[in-house]
């Protein structure tokens, strides 16, 4: 027999073995791969609430980074949610989302940003420039009295960041420093005391047939207890990210403490902006000062030269922040910065209450 007489011969008898070899454990195992990835697609473009929301958890949970196409289809073909079952399948399918990095376009994401605050602008920051208008109205909601929400603070500091000047007299008209007066009558002078903020988001009640529950919180420190990311480093507070689940029906969402100091924040936004450290802004954060008390009207002059110390370093800012064309001529006019009087009253003798100091 001929060399390729026997070659042909040794090349069929070896065709003929792969043939009969049965398929593998490997190959039956991509089949069934394929066909999971299949059903989830379909479950996902389903008219059905649970199967939506079921597959948009199974999505997230295995790490399916294929199924993020049909994921921002599943959200964008979404009508526009009536009831709590519309809006927990939206919850699921931004969870999923978020936990396969993916990037969602802002026209997707701008209906459910009034309701899901917190999914949305985790997912908006991935848009780059085209999240800052989100960031800037998300900024505008997030002041209390004397305090920003984490929500804030993340928008915040990514347009600080971005030096986004209309960030400038947006926070400016929010500072209001502390002016801290502990008024004492002899030698021997006390201390304050320190308040902690939080906020409370209610009960929650899941439906039958859905998926654990899971939300998203705001964090300015990483969790570590919960799966957390960093969202938005800042000069003065950065912001984390962290998912909870809960497989109960019916809870309480927990007591959140999100809450920064507008002012301590807001004035690390603007030495950022003028690129300088916070130590050398011309205007502080908290003043302290001590008062020995005589009467009344020493009392009020001395509260009122304080007022003034703080104008003057208000000035300065406004000034600095109008010659690094921060600031319009016209918004250095009209922003007024005048502090917060925190006064602790440490008198042996008070028989004579202080006056209260004006607040302007």
């Amino acid at each position: 027999m001929s060399i390729v007489r026997r070659a042909l011969t040794t090349l069929s008898l070896l065709l003929c073995s792969i043939a009969l070899v049965p398929p593998s454990r490997a190959d039956d195992g991509a089949s069934k791969s394929v066909e999971r990835l299949a059903q989830l697609r379909l479950d996902l473009a389903s008219s059905e609430p649970t199967a939506v929301a079921h597959a948009a958890y199974t999505a997230g949970e295995g790490g399916l980074r294929e199924l993020a196409p049909d994921l921002v289809r599943a959200l964008a073909a979404r009508p526009d949610p009536e009831g709590r079952e519309a809006w927990l399948v939206v919850k699921y399918i931004l969870d999923a989302l978020i936990r396969l990095d993916a990037t969602v376009p802002m026209q997707h994401l701008a209906r459910f940003e009034d309701e899901l605050r917190t999914s949305v602008l985790i997912l908006a920051f991935r848009n780059g420039e085209e999240a800052y208008p989100l960031c800037r109205k998300t900024l505008s909601r997030s002041f209390g009295e004397a305090s920003i929400r984490a929500s804030g603070v993340a928008s915040g500091n990514a347009l600080a960041v971005a030096g986004d000047r209309s960030l400038v007299p947006t926070v400016l008209p929010r500072v209001r420093p502390v002016v801290k007066i502990t008024v004492w009558d002899t030698d021997d002078l006390g201390s304050g005391g320190s308040l902690s903020r939080g906020h409370g988001d209610g009960l929650c009640t899941v439906p039958d047939g859905f998926p654990p529950y899971v939300w998203y919180e705001l964090a300015f420190e990483p969790s570590l207890r919960h799966e957390s990311r960093l969202l938005a480093r800042g000069p003065v507070r950065s912001v984390w990210y962290e998912r909870w689940t809960d497989t109960r029906k019916r809870f309480i969402l927990g007591f959140l403490s999100d809450e920064g100091d507008s002012t301590e924040i807001a004035l690390g936004w603007l030495a950022q902006m003028l690129e300088i450290k916070v130590e050398e802004l011309p205007l502080k954060r908290r003043y302290l000062a001590t008062h020995q008390w005589t009467t009344p009207a020493a009392y009020l002059a001395f509260a009122e030269l304080r007022r003034s110390e703080v104008k003057r370093g208000a000035e300065a800012l406004k000034a600095a922040l109008l010659g690094a064309r921060l600031l319009t001529k016209h918004e250095q006019a009209a922003i007024e910065i005048d502090p917060r009087f925190d006064v602790w009253d440490g008198r042996e003798d008070q028989s004579e209450s202080l006056p209260k100091i004006p607040q302007r």
